[in-house]
């Protein structure tokens, strides 16, 4: 934000993304930009994030959770370390499912990430989190699709996560699943990310 010059758009890092509530939050901002653009609504006037630019992030996931045990998994899309889509595991079956999401990276350059997170403790909870067929308008992604080893950079914070090309696919033959086992107690944080860098 920049109070002296008027401007109440929000910055990176700002505590308002994702921090609103849709009690009373307009479908837009007062850009034009749907709201949310996130995880949740912002505080504030303007959504942080929100596709000026009229980039689209679609792409297709699953997961192995078909139970009700929420608040523990959740699946996340990132843009530049923002999330910019997020679902608990417990929310939609197991099924692939398409998801489009507005984003508005900035810069030359952007990271696109997908991440299986825990945000609570838990045991005896195995879980797997599948993406297949990304797209975004304006943006050329290598391996889109995840039918080679390349393209993409795996990560985690915790050994027992694993990240893995699988045959278990919506188009093409293979997707990108990353996972956890139910033999080892997971912590608030623990999570594993596939990564690409983006010319924008």
């Amino acid at each position: 934000m920049n109070y002296a010059g008027g401007d109440f758009h929000l910055a990176s890092g700002s505590p308002a993304i994702n921090a609103g509530s849709p009690t009373f939050a307009p479908p837009i901002d007062l850009d034009g930009n749907a709201r949310p653009s996130g995880a949740a609504d912002d505080i504030g006037a303007y959504e942080y994030g929100a596709s000026a630019s009229g980039q689209t992030l679609t792409f297709w996931e699953k997961d192995s959770e078909a139970g009700t045990t929420s608040g523990y998994w959740y699946k996340q899309a990132l843009v530049d370390g923002v999330v910019v889509w997020e679902s608990d595991v417990t929310a939609d079956g197991t099924a692939w499912q398409s998801h489009s999401v507005a984003i508005n990276p900035a810069g030359s350059s952007f990271d696109l990430q997908f991440r299986l997170i825990s945000k609570a403790g838990v045991s005896n909870y195995p879980i797997s989190f599948n993406v297949d067929d990304v797209a975004i308008n304006g943006a050329v992604i290598a391996n889109a699709g995840f039918e080679s080893t390349t393209g993409w950079t795996y990560a985690e914070n915790k050994a027992a996560f694993t990240g893995a090309y699988d045959t278990a696919f919506h188009g093409g033959a293979k997707s990108y699943k990353l996972s956890y086992p139910g033999a080892t107690t997971s912590a608030a944080g623990d999570a594993s990310t596939v990564t690409q860098t983006l010319a924008n």
